[in-house]
């Protein structure tokens, strides 16, 4: 059984957190909203650790559809290309 690597914090600790469609979205959790914007094709924003379980319960999907998992701890390749707007 392979372990999940550990999610990608920034220098402040916020954690890398990417929104499974391309396109930007706001959400909000317990007072704090966050701005999931595109760059390099990657929809993704730094989330603090107190409102990350939030923000992974949110649900969505297009059509109406209320799906759990559309956001997701980014990999440490989509935080690299996501922070230097694409490359490497």
């Amino acid at each position: 059984m392979s372990e999940k690597p550990p999610p990608i914090l920034d220098a402040q600790g916020k954690i890398a957190v990417k929104y499974r469609r391309q396109q930007r979205v706001n959400v909000a959790c317990n007072g704090s909203h966050y701005i999931f914007s595109m760059k390099a094709n990657i929809s993704m924003c730094w989330v603090l650790p107190g409102d990350l379980d939030c923000v992974l319960a949110v649900k969505g999907g297009c059509c109406g559809q209320r799906k759990p998992g559309i956001f997701i701890f980014a990999s440490e390749s989509d935080a690299r290309r996501w922070t230097n707007g694409g490359g490497r």
